[in-house]
């Protein structure tokens, strides 16, 4: 999961690295955010779907529409990184 990674990275007594895996996440994170998947508006004249997933690592949650048969966008995403008490 891309969050706990750097969310490792921002703990207090954690050592900071920055290797190959950290570069491959946040070279992941720019692409997703800059990828077609992006949001669209709301429109209450279509039908509307939940999409929510859990882990030990974390939840998350997307609210879709379908904009065509078939074509499901994201209006909304969700994600809570667990911490370990939590999970």
């Amino acid at each position: 999961m891309f969050p706990e990674l750097l969310r490792a990275l921002m703990k207090m007594k954690m050592t900071w690295v920055w290797g190959h895996i950290e570069v491959q996440v946040f070279e992941d994170i720019k692409k997703a955010l800059l990828d077609g998947a992006t949001m669209t508006y709301f429109d209450p004249a279509k039908a509307t779907g939940l999409v929510m997933g859990v882990s030990l690592l974390g939840l998350d949650a997307m609210l879709t529409q379908e904009r065509e048969p078939g074509q499901q966008l994201p209006i909304v995403f969700a994600i809570q990184v667990l911490t370990a008490t939590e999970a």
